[in-house]
């Protein structure tokens, strides 16, 4: 380790010593796999911390860079009653090696990644309840741990609801994701809708996000391209804020759920509530939680093939007033349903009837 890198641990061990640590049965550790500007160490992290503040507990977040000597002295500082552990990604996230009650978090599919899955076994048997981002991974989590929970990844609810304002916006289609090249099944299905959705039109523009090679991008896209199609590139966002921004841009947002693909099956509403948050209209699979919460031509477009979805977003180019009025009925049902309010409340209990 450099000079620098050891510095920078030190300094984020020595802030924490400035926060509070409240009174005992009142108190939690949150262990992050990712920074906190990132959307899973946002949304599972600090915006969950400050709804559970407001429920009474005291809520300290251990910077995901600092070593395990100094996540141990910071755990004799602050005598936790009970640990968050968000995935076990990071190296050091693995609830055996803390001794304290650890919930465990997880909102994605990690099993299917042969690397990762004894580890998350393990992490289920090791933790006194898994909360897990969907049906179909609680019932894999189950298999390991008798008190696992669904609870959907939330979403602050925004100071001012979005701007419904289609009328104005152009006929901007955005694919949301972090590394969208990284995904075959995915890719073969989006390539499968452009190719029938410009066979009715080529008059929109296709944002991508998460690009992070032009040169595979370029090609991609190439033949949609050449049709006159406009297309526009989103590098990775770190800043979660900037990516909320980019999406208030659009018209219609796609969230493809290719179930072949089996990391498929841990997907749940991540990049769906940046679309809801950003007061644009979803079209997404009718599989998974995503049937439970959306229904289709009230809340949102849920076609289950390429040439559903082509249609499903060639009418909604078509008329501004129904992207408006889908995506205002979504935001009422996040604001039921998806909020950080919600989950916190839900994490709650569990915490609870684990104490």
């Amino acid at each position: 380790m450099s000079i620098k890198s050891w510095v920078g641990h030190l300094l984020r061990e020595l802030k924490m010593y400035t926060q509070p640590r409240g009174e005992a049965g009142k108190r939690l550790i949150i262990f992050p796999c990712t920074e906190m500007a990132s959307s899973s160490g946002m949304l599972w992290g600090s915006c969950l911390a400050v709804e559970l503040r407001k429920l009474g507990w005291t809520v300290n977040i251990i910077p995901m860079q600092v070593g395990q000597s100094q996540r141990k002295r910071l755990l004799k500082w602050f005598k936790p009653d009970l640990g968050l552990m968000i995935k076990c990604r990071h190296k050091l996230n693995a609830p055996a090696s803390y001794d304290l009650p650890i919930v465990f978090i997880i909102d994605d599919a990690d099993y299917v990644d042969p690397n990762l899955r004894p580890k998350v076994e393990q992490s289920c048997r090791d933790s006194v309840a898994v909360v897990a981002g969907n049906k179909k991974v609680r019932d894999w989590c189950g298999q390991y741990n008798d008190n696992a929970h669904v609870v959907w990844v939330s979403h602050p609810a925004p100071p001012t609801p979005p701007t419904y304002d289609h009328q104005k916006r152009e006929n901007r289609l955005v694919w949301a994701h972090a590394e969208p090249f990284n995904y075959p099944a995915e890719l073969k299905f989006v390539n499968g809708l452009l190719e029938k959705l410009t066979a009715k039109r080529t008059d929109f523009i296709f944002r991508i996000h998460g690009v992070r090679d032009q040169a595979v991008a370029d090609k991609f896209v190439k033949p949609y391209r050449d049709m006159g199609v406009k297309i526009e590139y989103q590098p990775f966002m770190p800043s979660y804020e900037a990516y909320l921004n980019s999406i208030r841009e659009g018209a219609v947002g796609i969230h493809p759920v290719c179930l072949e693909s089996a990391f498929s099956e841990g997907k749940s509403f991540g990049k769906i509530l940046s679309y809801i948050c950003a007061g644009v209209p979803v079209v997404t699979h009718d599989v998974l939680d995503h049937a439970i919460f959306f229904t289709n031509d009230v809340n949102g477009k849920t076609p289950m093939d390429e040439q559903g979805y082509a249609d499903a977003i060639d009418d909604l180019f078509n008329d501004p007033a129904k992207r408006n009025r889908l995506a205002e009925q979504a935001y009422t049902d996040f604001l039921e349903k998806l909020t950080t309010e919600s989950c916190a409340r839900q994490v709650n209990e569990i915490i609870q009837k684990v104490m």
